[in-house]
This record gives structure tokens, C-alpha cells and sequence, in this order.
């Protein structure tokens, strides 16, 4: 057991450390595709369920009660498209925003050294 423990620590110990590459950040677009095709895999799965109910079930309630969640999906998908500015901040948030801060201003303009004229 010790041997195997030992044996995984060094494997698993190499291979999260080099198994991939650093990669550009592109965290955000990936995440809120994840998110969207999570919630049309909802209504997706929220149709096959109400015909599924609608075709075994004696009574017509089963279906209703999976066809009210079908309704709720589509809205949680109609909302999550156009309610998040995630890729551009909103001009009027920022200018909201700019009130709550003090600036103060530097006086004179900096020039880096080396562009001195002259040097």
C-alpha cells in the first residue's frame, strides 16, 4: 500500500505540475459558453421529459407539471442572453462608479528617463 502511495505521489506530483502547458486566459468566454449550453441542455432536457410524461402517463398532469418547467427554462435562457454585460463594462457604470473614487491629480507630465531628449 505504502509502495503504490509513494509510486502515485511522484507520477501525480509530476504530472499536475507538467502535464499542460500555460495557456492565454480565456476563462470568460469559455465560462458563459459553458453556462449558456448548460441551460439550452436544460430545455433540451426539459422537452424530452415532458414527452416522455405525456406519452406513459394515464393523466395529462405529469406532462403539465414538466411543461411548466420547460416554460421556466426558455425564460432562464431569454434572461441569461441579454441580462449580463460580461464582455463590456456599460459607459454609465463607470461614470457612476468614477463619482465614488477620489483622484488626485499629479502635477506636471512624467517622461520616462530614457526619452529624454538630450540623454
Amino acid at each position: 500500500c505504502f509502495i503504490n502511495f509513494a509510486v502515485c505521489r511522484i507520477v501525480y506530483g509530476y504530472l499536475f505540475v507538467f502535464a499542460e502547458r500555460k495557456k492565454a486566459d480565456l476563462g470568460g468566454v469559455f465560462w458563459v459558453k459553458q453556462l449558456e449550453h448548460l441551460l439550452i441542455a436544460l430545455v433540451i432536457y426539459a422537452i424530452l421529459m415532458t414527452g416522455v410524461l405525456l406519452q406513459r402517463s394515464d393523466s395529462w398532469w405529469p406532462g403539465t407539471i414538466a411543461a411548466g418547467a420547460l416554460v421556466y427554462s426558455i425564460a432562464a435562457v431569454n434572461q441569461f442572453s441579454g441580462a449580463y454585460a460580461w464582455e463590456n463594462i456599460p459607459y454609465e457604470d463607470i461614470m457612476q462608479d468614477k463619482g465614488q473614487h477620489e483622484y488626485r491629480e499629479e502635477p506636471g507630465v512624467y517622461v520616462q528617463p530614457e526619452m529624454q531628449p538630450g540623454t
